[in-house]
């Protein structure tokens, strides 16, 4: 009898190795040793798929970091294989897989046949459904992956389209694809904004880039509603819309710390824009800013100097984005001004 290594630990490479060797011999032992990988691989994924559901609630929490999740990962990668193995009983997926490879070699003895032995409910079950041979059982969860990535592309593009109409079209998009997608998205309003106050819409789009991670890691409201406050904006004392009160970073004499604080929700991205400007135009201390509001650079520079940012690098950050994405932002701007 070929002896199976056994894959205990998902990091064993040498066991991995003869797991290699085993699977490339028509053996019991070598299919039943596969069909479990094959299962910890599947229970490895759905792990996976429940953190990225949850992965939102963790924003903003204290105990979450990259540290912290590169250890989750290890210890959902190491229960997987301890779930499919000999001990963990698995979750069937490796029977299933395993009586069908045999079957398709011509190896299933008599004590697996389904025909000469005791049939549970189980069994009937199963039997009741058409049997796939392994190719077409990639095949078919290669198939999944690619209507599951269809699905999610077109839920986006469904919510890029989802325009709100109230005497204006108000953008409700929350999910942007790319540096360039955020821009696109979000020239017209900048563009409106600029032609109202002056104010470089290069500049306030390349802000709230930085703000927002080009708006994939936005503020959220407490519930996970997004906030669509683009320009981190604090609600103070004066404010009277709502707010939401999150974990965030300041700089205290050039040291990073967390700390929670109270930021302006709104209900549209058309309104942070709007109030980012007003905001600005109703602060003296903005007023030197505001005098070169169609220089983004020497305006981001001067927005710092007023101490509008804690993060000493706040103006070089927005002034490298300008730089980087300035030929983007034109020509995105020529193909907004040609499609009006």
């Amino acid at each position: 009898m070929i002896q199976t290594p056994d894959v205990s630990n998902y990091n064993d490479l040498s066991a991995l190795q003869g797991l290699k060797s085993a699977s490339t011999k028509d053996t019991r032992e070598g299919i039943k040793a596969v069909a479990e990988q094959f299962e910890s691989l599947f229970i490895s994924m759905m792990l996976k798929s429940m953190r990225e559901a949850n992965k939102g609630f963790s924003e903003g929490n204290i105990l979450s970091s990259n540290e912290s999740e590169f250890y989750q990962e290890m210890f959902d990668s190491q229960i997987s294989v301890s779930l499919a193995g000999k001990n963990g009983g698995g979750i069937g997926l490796a029977e299933v897989i395993e009586r069908q490879i045999l079957e398709s070699k011509g190896l299933v003895p008599s004590d697996l046949s389904i025909a000469n032995k005791k049939m549970s409910l189980s069994d009937y079950e199963r039997k009741g459904f058409p049997r796939l041979e392994p190719a077409k059982l990639v095949e078919a969860m290669q198939q999944v992956d690619q209507l599951s990535a269809k699905q999610a592309n077109d839920a986006s593009n469904e919510e890029n389209a989802s325009l709100l109409t109230s005497g204006t079209s108000e953008l409700k998009k929350t999910v942007f694809n790319s540096p360039n997608d955020f821009i696109a998205s979000l020239a017209p309003i900048a563009q409106k904004i600029e032609a109202q106050t002056g104010i470089s819409a290069k500049l306030m789009l390349a802000q709230s880039a930085l703000e927002t991670g080009w708006g994939n890691k936005p503020i959220l409201r407490e519930d996970g509603a997004p906030s669509f406050n683009l320009f981190g904006i604090k609600a103070n004392n004066g404010w009277q819309g709502d707010s939401t009160n999150i974990l965030t970073t300041e700089f205290h004499q050039g040291v990073a710390l967390k700390q929670r604080d109270s930021f302006r929700t709104y209900q549209s991205y058309e309104e942070s824009f709007a109030d980012y400007a007003k905001f600005l135009e109703g602060n003296p201390r903005y007023e030197e800013a505001l005098s070169m509001k169609e220089q983004p650079i020497a305006f981001a520079q001067a927005l710092q100097q007023s101490g509008y940012a804690t993060d000493p690098e706040y103006a070089n950050k927005i002034g490298n984005i300008v730089q980087n994405r300035l030929s983007d932002m034109d020509a995105i701007f020529q193909s907004v001004k040609g499609g009006n």
